[in-house]
């Protein structure tokens, strides 16, 4: 663990991490907490503007089946993070680039695509749970009375993550870009 500790600290805080651990933690445990004192009518999907538009009759699946997937989705992005692009010793054998354009890339050039690609998705990650987490949290919240729909927060969650991954998808391609051709 401390070993694994190190090397995603090359990259990245690992608090990001486990920002994303406790977050998960808390609206496991919120949930069932709450799950006995929820209607037997829950809401299960939200229009645009946050307002419950289809409701499901409470069981395990509908409550936690959210929960299950946002777990799951922050589990294999962070293996992926990991085991894929931080932990190997050649970047290369895992960049997505034509081999020759890769063949032309000095090592510290991979090395900042590899920085930059392990940095990007751990802050998608990050947003991705909190997403899980303030749709879940809405969610038992409106099965309880206690508000009414998600609010604004997953518009602007959503919002956040297409300006991360255009910015990652754009800073990926300018520093390939830049190391082929500057050996053109």
């Amino acid at each position: 663990m401390i070993k694994m500790w190190a090397k995603i600290s090359r990259f990245y805080p690992p608090w990001l991490d486990v920002i994303c651990v406790i977050c998960l933690g808390f609206i496991w445990l919120y949930t069932a907490v709450r799950y006995g004192l929820m209607a037997d009518q829950i809401p299960t999907h939200f229009g645009f503007s946050g307002t419950p538009d289809a409701w499901s009759s409470k069981s395990f699946g509908s409550v936690f089946m959210l929960l299950l997937i946002g777990t799951i989705v922050w589990m294999a992005m962070f293996l992926i993070n990991y085991f894929l692009i931080i932990k190997p010793e050649d970047p290369r054998k895992y960049i997505n680039l034509p081999q020759g354009r890769k063949d032309a890339m000095s090592l510290e050039e991979v090395e900042a695509l590899r920085r930059i690609t392990v940095q990007g998705m751990a802050i998608i990650n990050l947003t991705v749970v909190l997403m899980f987490v303030f749709i879940q949290y809405g969610m038992v919240n409106s099965a309880l009375g206690l508000q009414n729909g998600l609010g604004w927060g997953v518009n602007v969650l959503v919002g956040i993550l297409l300006i991360e991954t255009a910015w990652l998808t754009w800073k990926t391609f300018s520093l390939s870009k830049n190391a082929s051709g500057a050996r053109r």
